[in-house]
């Protein structure tokens, strides 16, 4: 029988014994509660679970009683631990089926890598019937959402953080907005900057007095800067949020000026100029250890660009 469910509430289920056990941080659970808080979803629980089926479909039971919203993290990828979608599938009572489309398009990915496929990454294609696909263009595990028996919507992510953010932002908010879950969110705009320090851009802002106009946040997320720029009803300025943009571009250098999306980090605004230029890309590292490489090439679609890299660290070996 179905049961009342909490309007404007929402519950975050984080899943993974590496949580558990601590050898991994969780970000994912921060994030979607920030984010939810910003949507205007009062979140009533954050719960971090093991990978265990029992153990997920008795927290999705608790958070689906008062939740219309319940976010899970973690559990989607190909190995016989994540165990999500079996979870969930056992919990909304229905089987698990292949995805076709999904599965198309996971053999692209793994072509495109040059990554031999199995009969184990079959796993990620993998959903409960009456689920919705949520595109991953990020990762091969594609994400999926699906209605409780109280009703409430269930989305899972993997517990990749930048794979959960792009399908978070990029498919699932858009979907909310339309099902009238969240309101629309604040017009916003977004400038990342790199090669700056954050005290020399406040700085910069502060002098050409937009406050009144506009808000703006910062962000550091090394070794970028993003700020976001929003006109809440107070602020009665007559700029626009372009305007301003446009003025602040202008005061602290279009050169630094790394891209204008939240989501992107400089490693794939590189790899997209290098292929929009057809060049490609090779490292000789000494101090970094790798971690030039290690950034560029952990972006899908690297094998375009990336050609290798030497890390030559003690003098001896340069």
């Amino acid at each position: 029988m179905k049961t009342a469910i909490g309007r404007g509430r929402a519950s975050v289920l984080v899943i993974g014994d590496e949580i558990l056990s601590g050898a991994v941080q969780d970000v994912n659970g921060a994030y979607f509660c920030r984010r939810l808080a910003e949507l205007g979803l009062s979140v009533r629980r954050i719960e971090v679970v093991s990978d265990d089926i029992q153990e997920i479909s008795d927290a999705l039971r608790k958070c689906c009683t008062d939740s219309e919203l319940v976010l899970t993290s973690g559990g989607l990828g190909p190995t016989s631990d994540d165990v999500t979608r079996d979870a969930v599938a056992s919990f909304v009572g229905v089987p698990l089926i292949l995805n076709h489309d999904s599965l198309q398009r996971m053999e692209d990915k793994y072509r495109e890598r040059r990554i031999p496929l199995n009969k184990v990454s079959n796993r990620q294609v993998m959903f409960p019937e009456s689920a919705t696909v949520l595109l991953n263009r990020a990762g091969t595990a594609e994400c999926f959402s699906v209605r409780s028996d109280s009703g409430a919507l269930i989305a899972s992510f993997p517990g990749i953080p930048r794979e959960l953010q792009i399908v978070f932002e990029e498919i699932l908010v858009p979907a909310l907005e339309k099902d009238g879950i969240i309101c629309p969110p604040l017009a916003a705009e977004h400038i990342k900057l790199f090669g700056l320090s954050e005290s020399h851009i406040g700085d910069q802002i502060e002098k050409l007095g937009l406050q009144s106009s506009v808000r703006i946040g910062y962000r550091p997320m090394f070794p970028e800067i993003l700020l976001k720029l929003t006109k809440p009803p107070e602020c009665t300025g007559s700029l626009t949020l372009q305007n301003a943009v446009d003025r602040i571009v202008a005061a602290i250098g279009p050169e630094f000026v790394l891209c204008r999306s939240p989501l992107d980090s400089i490693a794939d605004v590189l790899g997209e100029l290098l292929i929009q230029t057809q060049r490609t890309v090779a490292f000789a590292e000494s101090c970094t250890g790798g971690l030039a490489s290690s950034l560029l090439s952990a972006r899908p679609g690297a094998s375009h660009y990336f050609c290798g890299a030497v890390v030559a660290y003690s003098n001896k070996v340069k």
